[in-house]
């Protein structure tokens, strides 16, 4: 069952790791590009002047196209990464271990 549904149930795991995290009482949403190419984020949250989207991937694989695209779009300041692999910052981009992510403001600010 884990492997048919890995990627939603991690999904699921990091909203409500989100929706616990002290100084976030506030709305998460989710933004799909319409066109010219289909693209999602799995949550988009603004944190002071900052919208921040975050991509969740249920495995080592870091390849966010839709990230990219919404980077693209929007110039985004920073956003987030979250998965298996271990934290690192490359330029406004954080990838932030699923673990970590009750301390992502921390992280992140």
């Amino acid at each position: 069952m884990f492997t048919e549904f890995k990627g939603s149930l991690t999904e699921q795991f990091v909203l409500q790791e989100l929706k616990v995290i002290q100084d976030m009482d506030m709305d998460i949403a989710y933004w799909a590009n319409e066109a010219p190419a289909t693209a999602e984020i799995d949550f988009v949250f603004q944190f002071g002047s900052n919208i921040i989207p975050i991509e969740v991937k249920s495995s080592i694989n870091l390849k966010a196209k839709s990230l990219k695209i919404y980077q693209e779009k929007f110039q985004s300041s920073l956003s987030v990464r979250s998965s298996t692999a271990d934290f690192k910052k490359v330029g406004n981009l954080y990838d932030v271990p699923l673990y970590a992510l009750g301390k992502l403001l921390e992280i992140i600010l």
